[in-house]
């Protein structure tokens, strides 16, 4: 689970982040903040995640030397390689389908062969397009409008679990 609020001071952040964070420990769910590493520390979360390679070296100075996971936004190979070079985690791709540069499958293929690290890929997601982006290599997803805005979470939720799941088997 991730915490983005681009734009909040770094008080605010704790703040509005702490009720969160501990819902997300106690069902021993991993939680990230986003571009803040003083809140990811006062959060006790479990990593950062940065929305560009130029923060994921700063933040893996910051946080990684805790233990913590770091993981950072690209959207092209070359920033792939840049970030796996800088010692990120993870790598999240996006956006694949949506927004307006869409990576699409190809370029989510050619960054997950390009790197070491898991990638989860970002962007437009629906369940069919999910077990797709598992297909093209990605180890997982990122949801949020799509799940967010549904009429029923915890549906679109389960849809896209069992996408990834069957797309995850098929892959094996």
């Amino acid at each position: 689970m991730r915490l983005t609020l681009p734009g909040v001071a770094t008080v605010g952040v704790v703040s509005r982040g702490a009720a969160l964070a501990e819902r997300a420990r106690d069902r021993g769910v991993l939680f990230f903040v986003e571009d803040d590493a003083p809140a990811a520390t006062a959060l006790g979360a479990g990593g950062m995640h940065c929305s560009d390679v130029v923060r994921a070296a700063r933040a893996a100075h910051l946080v990684l030397a805790a233990g913590k996971v770091v993981g950072v936004t690209v959207s092209t190979v070359l920033e792939a390689v840049q970030a796996a070079a800088e010692g990120v985690d993870y790598l999240e791709v996006g956006p694949v389908f949506g927004g307006p540069e869409p990576v699409g499958l190809e370029g989510l293929t050619a960054i997950c062969a390009s790197v070491d690290q898991p990638v989860v890929a970002a962007g437009g997601m629906a369940p069919p397009l999910a077990a797709d982006a598992i297909r093209a290599g990605a180890v997982g997803i990122v949801v949020g409008d799509e799940v967010a805005h549904a009429e029923d979470m915890e549906e679109a939720c389960l849809r896209f679990r069992a996408a990834v799941e069957q797309a995850l088997t098929l892959r094996v």
